[in-house]
Order: structure tokens, then C-alpha cells, then sequence
């Protein structure tokens, strides 16, 4: 039946997850489920922050100093995502028992799919660098959601990795034209240099505390010469 319509495995594997996701983000909600991942955020921030804190109490009851950290490590770990678990519970059950609820649960429904969707997306981008379309198997060539899983992945490539990677290491990407720019911008650039700009300045106060001696007047002119003599050239 699904050959006739098109659908191999692949798009029910698809279809499935995505239904999944979204009834979990339908029965949890948007609130409870954005809590959820703030607490395991929140969770590794305490712990990265106040392990330097609890390693000396843990080395003073543990001998072995590596068990002794991965004790305090877990310990904080587990600590921290107990109260922040305890407090979203408060803070999504004020919500669950409100009049957003209904909200609640639509949006989580529509965030939970996106988030299934865009993790699709991303970790296509590395099979598709690894396997190249020409050999991917058939029943992923012939699967009606992988152009929209592709779709998918060259906006996150293009719309947001490379937009951070530009963002971040700028420096470190060649300028459009290649080496022909390049070489074009370093030859200005030196031509620039090497003319000196002539400004026209008011005359200094006798106040002023820059006087030019003799000395710095004649190491001017040598040097005006020499640039001079080298555009001659």
C-alpha cells in the first residue's frame, strides 16, 4: 500500500518521530518542556561554576582524588537539577492549572514538532557531507521527505552555522575574489603607504608644547627623498 503512494520506510520513520515529539510536547506543554531544558542547563551551570568549591570537600572524604571529583561533580550535578526541578514543577503547574493551559499545550505541541524537524535537519547536514547523494542508499533517495529534509538543511547551514562561524571568525575567511583581490587590496594598500598624505594644519600656538628641532626637519626631508626616489624608479 505505501509503495503505491510513494512512502518507504523512511518517510514512516520521519512521520513517526515527528508525531511522537509532538504529543510529548502536546502532554508536557511549552512551559514545562522550555523549564525542562532550563533545568539541565541551569543544572550544568551550577555545577561548572561551584565544583571548584565542592572538590575540596569531596578530596577530604574520598582518598582517591579522581573518584573524589566525579563524586562531588555528580553529587552538585544531581543536586542542582533536583531544586531547579522542584521549582519549575511549582512554576508549570501555576501554568498547567491556569486558563493558559489550552495555549500551553498547542504551543508545545507546534515547538516540540519544530524541534523534532530542525534535529532532523541538522543531522542530515553531516551524513550528507559524509555520503554523497550519488551513493546514499535508495531507500533514502526515494524517500518523499528527504528534499524537504534537504530544504531543511541548507537553510541551517547556510542561515544560521555559517552566519555564526562568520560571526565568530571573521578574519579567518577569504575575501570574495580570491587571491586576485587580494593581491589588488595589498598592492593599494602599499601604494597608499608609501604616498605621503600632505594635511594642511593651522599654525601652533607659542604655547604649543610640539616644537620641531632641526634634527627632525632634515629626517623628514631624507625621508620624503627616499620615497620620492623610489616612485622614480
Amino acid at each position: 500500500m505505501t509503495e503505491g503512494i510513494g512512502i518507504n520506510g523512511l518517510d514512516l520513520v520521519v512521520f513517526g518521530l515527528l508525531l511522537i515529539a509532538a504529543l510529548l510536547g502536546l502532554a508536557v506543554g511549552f512551559v514545562r518542556g522550555v523549564l525542562y531544558v532550563l533545568c539541565w542547563i541551569g543544572a550544568a551551570v551550577a555545577t561548572i561554576y561551584g565544583f571548584p568549591h565542592v572538590r575540596p570537600l569531596a578530596r577530604e572524604y574520598i582518598g582517591n582524588e579522581i573518584v573524589a571529583d566525579v563524586v562531588g561533580a555528580a553529587g552538585l550535578f544531581i543536586l542542582s537539577m533536583a531544586v531547579l526541578f522542584l521549582l519549575s514543577a511549582v512554576f508549570g503547574g501555576w501554568v498547567r492549572g491556569s486558563r493558559l493551559n489550552a495555549l500551553d499545550r498547542s504551543l508545545g505541541f507546534v515547538a516540540a514538532a519544530g524541534a523534532a524537524a530542525f534535529l532532523l535537519c541538522a543531522i542530515y547536514i553531516p551524513f550528507r557531507a559524509f555520503v554523497p547523494v550519488e551513493e546514499q542508499p535508495g531507500w533514502v533517495r526515494q524517500a518523499r521527505v528527504i528534499p524537504l529534509i534537504e530544504l531543511g538543511s541548507d537553510f541551517v547551514q547556510t542561515e544560521l552555522l555559517n552566519r555564526v562561524d562568520d560571526t565568530l571568525i571573521p578574519a579567518t575567511r577569504p575575501a570574495e575574489g580570491g587571491a586576485l583581490d587580494t593581491g589588488q587590496t595589498t598592492a593599494a594598500t602599499v601604494r597608499r603607504l608609501s604616498e605621503p598624505q600632505v594635511e594642511v594644519q593651522e599654525p601652533a600656538d607659542e604655547d604649543s608644547d610640539t616644537v620641531y628641532g632641526d634634527r627632525d626637519r632634515q629626517q623628514l626631508n631624507r625621508l620624503l627623498e627616499s620615497v620620492q626616489q623610489d616612485r622614480r624608479q
